[in-house]
């Protein structure tokens, strides 16, 4: 029978050869603001290169068919920049295309806001599936569906600004004294 410091002592020996833990995959959140508009963040970086310019978030929308989808904003991963996106497959899959392959160890910046032109709908709140490589399938990172907060339009918010400024012109006349001439 092994005593407890012989136990430790191969618990430290089996540690110390076990194989290093590889890097920590790209992970993308999907931030739902309705049924058809997500807006899409990354971090991490890419363990492998993708192949034909492009990569599948696998079962993130709903089966509607195939179709295109409107981007705003811009998205980077290294040098490959993304074009456009679109849905395809069966199940249905959300596919990020980009100028160019992504390399490994590529990082994502910026964000995407994207609203599907389909019958398709974002997948429920707190789905998470798999990012795949395009061509071959390869497993590149996973995505998360969260709730996201929708930020006010823009004319709100002018709107919003000139209700202030109103006010406090008015706060402002009403502390002054009007002179009436004789």
């Amino acid at each position: 029978m092994l005593r407890a410091p012989a136990l430790i002592a191969i618990c430290l020996i089996v540690a110390s050869v076990a194989p290093p833990r590889a890097q920590a995959a790209v992970v993308f959140e999907i931030a739902r603001l309705s049924d058809k508009v997500a807006r899409i963040t990354g971090s991490g970086s890419f363990d492998s290169p993708s192949s034909d310019n492009g990569i599948l978030f696998l079962s993130a929308v709903s089966d509607g068919g195939n179709g295109l989808v409107f981007l705003r904003g811009s998205m980077t991963a290294g040098a490959a920049t993304v074009t456009d996106a679109l849905i395809a497959g069966s199940p249905s899959s959300f596919l990020l295309r980009f100028d160019q392959d992504v390399q490994a160890g590529a990082a994502p910046s910026g964000r995407i806001r994207a609203r599907i032109l389909t019958a398709s709908d974002w997948a429920a709140i707190g789905s998470r599936g798999d990012v795949v490589d395009r061509a071959g399938g390869l497993g590149l990172g996973s995505y998360r569906i969260v709730e996201g907060v929708p930020l006010p339009a823009p004319g709100l918010m002018l709107l919003g600004a000139l209700a202030a400024l109103g006010l406090a012109r008015r706060r402002r006349t009403a502390g002054q004294t009007r002179r009436v001439s004789p």
